[in-house]
């Protein structure tokens, strides 16, 4: 029950602060985004992994963006980032 609660917290986070895009990982956070109500104003996608978030997030970034990774050892979230540099350098 915790769990479910602070996915969803983050989720009705990135909605208040007016962001323009979520990449939900995992199960988790794709249940949170799913039950997340009103996101017209949100880019919204859920993929199954980290290693997949880094392709939406690169194709939606504007040059003057700052993305944000937030996530769990567990689901190596490391993948995204390394993903994230390889292709912004790119």
């Amino acid at each position: 029950e915790r769990s479910h609660r602070e996915h969803a917290l983050v989720v009705s986070l990135t909605v208040s602060l007016e962001a323009r895009a979520l990449v939900a990982v995992g199960p988790r956070m794709g249940a949170a985004l799913d039950g997340a109500g009103d996101l017209r104003r949100l880019q919204a996608i859920r993929v199954e992994s980290a290693a997949e978030a880094a392709a939406p997030a690169l194709e939606w970034a504007r040059p003057e963006d700052v993305i944000l990774v937030k996530g769990s050892r567990g689901l190596r979230m490391e993948r995204a980032l390394d993903a994230l540099s390889s292709g912004a350098s790119s």
